[in-house]
């Protein structure tokens, strides 16, 4: 009797190609085609790698040793930690330093920023490693106008009141500060925690791209001397830096200021290209003796004067040689007891060797 083999009606054939080149089967492509809409699936959700996202988390591995030293105090610039609760009391001076200088530039002068920052809105989106699709343009342009004008009324603020005695800024400024009004008061508030402020700008979360605060500055500057650039390094100098009496001037001019616009791709970025460069800290005898003190205490913290006092003991180098000696050549008990051992030998060998000259004159 014949086989009689029915074939369903929903199974698939594959037939394999044969030796001399046979056709492939319809399911091969079909499976062929499925495993390739499945990959471009997966791809199409990865986040772009492009080298403008220069702005991003740090990594979890790196932040479990101390979280904290990545996260701002007190003040959030971009996007990462703007909702919590303790950056909160500066949002509102960020809203007072932009309505101050709208006094000053006029009101009609908003709608200028605001189309400004709109413009530059898919390039800043572009810097930050995070989409960020829960914020919208409304928020987004908001905060890149709030912050890059905070930053930049702060930098300008703190240089006005940093000028030598005579310059006509600075004697702008005085008259500003005599009058009581509530620029006054938000510089001296500002002022008593400059260091944490510095300390916050740095932070790699913790940033707006350079060329918000680029143009910003070029739509808010009214015939003064000082650039961004400038006042940037003015800041930092006093905000970051030891020893500032001694060493703000020297550190805003010591190196050679790197000015092509929209070079730099944040504030971290810029006081790296400009202090911490290779051919600065060669060619500089401040830099390198500060470079290791870049990342310093804030006067504030409980333990700054032990620091100091330490610094102060370990700066002699009679201290620095006891030190090294202890540790060194007497790191253990036994290798003092090896030590007096040798000593009382020499001493011993000494004393022979005095009689024994002593004996052959006698």
């Amino acid at each position: 009797m014949a086989d009689d083999h029915s074939t369903h009606p929903d199974s698939t054939e594959i037939e394999m190609p044969d030796e001399y080149g046979g056709q492939e089967s319809v399911a091969a492509k079909t499976i062929d085609d499925q495993v390739s809409e499945s990959i471009a699936t997966k791809l199409a959700h990865l986040k772009s790698t492009s080298s403008s996202r220069h702005i991003f988390k740090v990594p979890e591995h790196l932040r479990k040793g101390n979280e904290k030293a990545y996260e701002p105090y007190m003040l959030a610039i971009g996007p990462y930690h703007r909702e919590k609760p303790e950056v909160q009391e500066m949002e509102e001076h960020k809203k007072e330093y932009l309505k101050e200088l709208l006094e000053r530039r006029g009101k009609e002068a908003l709608n200028r920023y605001v189309t400004a920052m709109r413009n530059l809105e898919e390039q800043a989106r572009s810097c930050y490693a995070d989409d960020f699709s829960d914020i919208d343009t409304k928020e987004f342009v908001e905060m890149m106008l709030l912050d890059g004008c905070f930053i930049i009324e702060l930098l300008r603020r703190f240089m006005d009141n940093t000028m030598e005695p005579g310059d006509s800024t600075a004697d702008s400024m005085d008259n500003t500060m005599e009058s009581g009004d509530s620029t006054a008061d938000s510089f001296n508030f500002l002022s008593s925690i400059i260091k944490r402020l510095g300390r916050d700008l740095l932070l790699i979360e913790n940033q707006i791209p350079f060329i918000v605060l680029e143009e910003l500055f070029r739509m808010t500057t009214m015939s003064e001397q000082n650039n961004l650039h400038q006042m940037v390094l003015n800041f930092f100098a006093d905000s970051v830096l030891p020893d500032q009496s001694k060493v703000r001037g020297e550190w805003a001019v010591c190196v050679e200021i790197s000015t092509e616009k929209s070079e730099h791709q944040h504030l971290l970025s810029f006081i790296h290209d400009n202090w911490l460069r290779e051919e600065n800290w060669r060619s500089s005898r401040l830099v390198k003796q500060k470079l290791n003190d870049f990342v310093t205490l804030s006067p504030d913290n409980y333990y700054y004067d032990i620091f100091v006092r330490v610094n102060k003991y370990s700066a002699h180098s009679r201290h620095t040689w006891i030190a090294n000696l202890r540790h060194k050549y007497f790191n253990s008990p036994w290798a003092l007891i090896s030590f007096f051992a040798a000593v009382l030998l020499l001493l011993f060998t000494l004393t022979q060797t005095v009689y024994s000259v002593l004996a052959y004159y006698k």
